[in-house]
């Protein structure tokens, strides 16, 4: 087993959807005399906070070391103008807070934003605003934090840190053979998704879109009104991941650019001449460059592809007083991160007994077996979310007995499951009553309502 000090003072870096939830469960523990959230915006929210400024973007991009800088004074969001949810309002939502009844089935970001504003009414006191996290690191056993604020920097000292600053921050764009060239001679030609705002501004350009993942996908439906036809895409493996359209070319893997004709060239086939704009939707790179880790053998992040040395994505194996929230991937992050806090606040309170580190480091072992070390190894896709959320319930449950009021993990009921397995159906009916006028609210106004009721299953629910 891991000895943990005694843990007073608790710092949670950012105030998004997380930090949130990580600050309100561990509040709820009653066990901490001290919890500070540090939040480098002005607002809570975190990439919610949609902003029509352009985040400045090296190309390529690989360095997972890289701080983050503002525009136009403001960080810039990767939320793009007519972005919805891809995940039912009633899956999305924390335990504890619902969205309002008339709030569309899949909300967009707006109402995404005011749901979070909501939600952290009452947990405003514990945040500080305008507050970067420039450092952080173990001196003399407790956290060290050097913080940098509008009005000068200072020092503060914690027992425990949770990380819950998102992934979203340092765009992957891939080093390919003449990239840096041909976006230095063509400006603006190469664009990263963090770049995207609206599809009007691509009116009738030839567009080349890397990727088909969850941003890639939406971004293409949006895109095929106004650019030049086909819209062109790379696409890895098309037959898993089909394009989202046959108005769509589908083109191979991309070898390499060359400035000349505007000209990209692939695994196979003829080069596309004379592209006006590539898009990368090609992801993000997990990115702490403030973060310094206890044991400089174990290393948080070295190609940005993971976090690595951590215990099922949450504690840091040498030191479990560093807890990270909302890495798991394609999993449904609030819920999922929400569970998360919860068994961190039941550890660092000492109800909840951690494996001693070689056991911690052998769960890690056996996960890069099954899954690799790289971008897929946190990859939590449906039914893993499901089983992950299940772990983390049971995780929580051999805690001993804690206060009154302390947050339990979430348990999705078999209603829940269901829809969670159904989503890409449902987002589909979504679209298809959004196209035509409506306005669906729940899963019933587009003709998913939960079929176990039929059968007599009932909820789940207890």
């Amino acid at each position: 087993m891991t000895a943990l000090p005694l843990i007073n003072r608790v710092a949670i870096i950012g105030a998004g959807p997380l930090g949130l939830a990580a600050a309100r469960v561990l509040l709820s523990e009653k066990a901490f005399t001290h919890i500070s959230v540090f939040e480098q915006r002005s607002s809570v929210g975190g990439v919610w906070n949609h902003t029509p400024e352009h985040a400045s973007i090296s190309i390529p991009s690989i360095d997972p070391h890289s701080r983050e800088t503002k525009t136009d004074d403001v960080y810039p969001s990767p939320v793009y103008d007519l972005l919805e949810t891809n995940i039912t309002k009633g899956l999305m939502c924390f335990p504890t807070h619902q969205f309002p009844r008339d709030a569309l089935l899949f909300p967009p970001h707006a109402a995404v934003l005011q749901y979070l504003r909501a939600y952290a009414a009452d947990l405003l006191p514990h945040i500080e605003f305008d507050t970067r996290v420039d450092d952080a690191r173990k001196v003399d056993g407790a956290w060290q934090l050097t913080l940098a604020t509008p009005t000068g920097s200072s020092t503060r000292v914690f027992d425990a840190l949770v990380v819950a600053n998102g992934h979203y921050t340092t765009p992957y764009v891939p080093a390919l053979p003449g990239l840096a060239s041909f976006a230095a001679t063509h400006p603006d030609a190469v664009q990263h998704s963090k770049n995207f705002r609206h599809p009007a501004a691509y009116a009738g350009r030839k567009v080349l879109l890397v990727g088909n993942g969850v941003s890639g996908f939406d971004i293409a439906q949006q895109l095929l009104p106004h650019v030049a036809a086909p819209l062109l895409q790379s696409i890895r493996n098309p037959a898993a991941t089909p394009p989202c359209s046959p108005q769509i070319r589908v083109v191979p893997t991309i070898t390499a650019f060359a400035p000349q004709r505007r000209t990209v060239y692939f695994a196979t086939g003829p080069p596309e001449h004379d592209v006006d704009v590539v898009l990368f939707a090609t992801g993000y790179l997990h990115s702490h460059p403030w973060l310094h880790p206890p044991d400089p053998a174990a290393p948080l992040t070295t190609t940005g592809a993971r976090v690595e040395n951590l215990f099922h994505h949450i504690f840091y194996a040498p030191d479990p007083t560093l807890a990270f929230v909302g890495l798991p991937m394609k999993a449904i992050p609030f819920p999922v991160g929400h569970s998360q806090a919860v068994v961190v606040a039941r550890a660092w309170s000492g109800r909840l007994a951690l494996p001693g580190r070689e056991a911690m480091r052998a769960w890690e072992a056996i996960e890069v077996e099954k899954k690799g070390a790289g971008r897929g190894f946190c990859v939590y896709g449906f039914p893993e979310d499901a089983e992950y959320m299940d772990l983390l319930a049971e995780w929580a449950d051999e805690a001993r007995e804690g206060c009154d009021g302390a947050m339990q993990p979430v348990r999705w009921s078999k209603k829940d499951r269901w829809i969670r397995e159904h989503q890409p159906d449902i987002r589909r009916a979504f679209k298809a009553a959004r196209a035509a006028g409506g306005a669906p609210v729940c899963e019933e106004d587009v003709g998913w309502g939960w079929k176990g009721q039929e059968a007599g299953e009932g909820t789940g629910e207890e």
